[in-house]
Parts: C-alpha cells; structure tokens; sequence
C-alpha cells in the first residue's frame, strides 16, 4: 500500500508531498528509509521518462523471503527548484549547463533540516517506526546523493546507514572537499557508495571521470572514519533510473545485514 501525503514545511515556506509505502501484512514498528526524487520511485505516471525504481516491490520480496525487518520507505517529491533544494553549497557552475529561469538560492541546508525536524518527526507520530539511527536510512542519486551524504554527515544520530548513487559533486569539488574535511562519519554508521563506469551515457571519457572520481574520494574520505562501507564501480552503468533500480536488492540486503 502506497499513501501520498502532503504537509506544509515552516523551514521551507513550502508545501512539500511525499509518498509512503507500507507494506501489507507487516506489522510494526518499522525501519524507515527516506528517499529523494520520489516521483521516480513508486509511480511510472509521475515519474521521469515513465521509469521507476520499484524499490517497494523489492522490499515486499525481502521481507518475505525474511531478509528484510518491515520497512516503511517514504519517496519525498522534489519541486521545481529541484537542483537549489539538493545542493548543500555553491551550484553556480550547475548552471552553465542548464537554464536558470527557474533559479533560486541553494537551501539544501534547509531542505535537510525539513527532513530531520518536520517530516521524521511527522512519520514517527503517524506510523509505528523504530525512531533510532540504526533504523533510519537516508538515499537518493545524482544530487539526490550529494544531500544525502550531507545528510549523513550532519546528523549521524538520525541516520545510520545512507545510500550514494552516482553522486553528483563535480561542479563544486572545493565544496565537497570542504564538507568531507569539516564532517567526519560515526564509526557506525553504513554507507552503500555506487556508481556506473558509463555514467553520461555517451562513453564521454571526461564526463564518466567526473562521477569515478567524485565517488572514490567520498569513500575513501569514508573509510577512514566508517566500518561499514559498500563501494562498486559498474561497468556500464548509466546515469538514469534502470541503473539505480538493478541496485535496490543489493543496497536494501545492505542495510539489512545482521
């Protein structure tokens, strides 16, 4: 079962729609996994190009299979201002690539602490969860994975385990340096760190470098604090929702193991 909420954000002077997925025939209390993007989650009418990641299908089949502890993944729809929302510092250089009629200032600060002070707290008042770190996920791709990491790093008692996919950084790499070397990872928390040998898609040897490279120094920074890091590099593997979908088994046994 799959319900779509809505609630007003004071942080963000927004009103922001988020879906959750429960799953049928599992009781409480759950885990819960917070996930960006997610019109591309659960629903092909919402979703870009009509391509989902189908995580909740995957998740019913572990926790029937007994891999899995019932889980609760909520999907938050991102706005139109999508690029400024997920971006913890300077994007200006996103924005040679891209129009910026629709512009505004990065608040990806702002955008997490929504997440942390208003929409947990509403999801733990809402539905039985297990509300201690080691219960909580948070993940997302390309910028998606950007604020997660952020996420990760600035509240590590919120989040135990956060999920990276082909993190998007290269158009700030001082920022990125400047959030690696300011924030440090709890030794407990887990991070599943992915990305594609093909990202753009288009066998741009520059490009593809771009994401490789960002990926290696966020798990490498990581490493020296963490226990529990995951790490691949996929041969082939493109910038889109096909390629985060083939991951949903093993990045959700990831953050299940015992």
């Amino acid at each position: 079962m799959i319900k779509v909420h809505k609630i007003t954000s004071k942080i963000l002077k927004q009103k922001r729609t988020f879906s959750v997925f429960i799953p049928e025939n599992f009781n409480g209390p759950y885990q819960v996994i917070y996930m960006h993007d997610g019109q591309n989650l659960f629903f092909k009418e919402s979703s870009y190009v009509g391509e989902i990641w189908d995580i909740h299908t995957q998740a019913l089949r572990l926790m029937k299979a007994g891999l899995m502890e019932p889980t609760l993944i909520v999907g938050i729809d991102h706005t139109k201002f999508r690029m400024d929302e997920y971006a913890p510092f300077d994007n200006s250089k996103i924005y040679e690539s891209y129009p910026d009629d629709l512009r505004v200032p990065y608040y990806g600060d702002s955008y997490i602490d929504f997440i942390v002070k208003e929409l947990k707290p509403w999801i733990d008042s809402k539905y039985p969860t297990k509300q201690e770190s080691k219960y909580t996920t948070l993940a997302g791709s390309s910028l998606g994975g950007l604020i997660s990491l952020y996420g990760g790093l600035f509240y590590p008692h919120v989040f135990g385990h956060i999920g990276l996919f082909s993190t998007s950084a290269w158009w700030n790499e001082t920022g990125l340096d400047a959030l690696l070397n300011i924030k440090r990872a709890s030794p407990e928390q887990s991070f599943y760190i992915t990305c594609g040998s093909n990202e753009s898609g288009t066998l741009d040897a520059k490009q593809n470098r771009r994401y490789i490279q960002t990926t290696k120094k966020i798990q490498k920074s990581l490493r020296s604090s963490s226990k529990h890091i995951f790490y691949k590099v996929y041969d082939g593997g493109r910038h889109n929702e096909p390629f985060w979908a083939s991951q949903m088994s093993e990045f959700l046994q990831f953050i299940n193991r015992k």
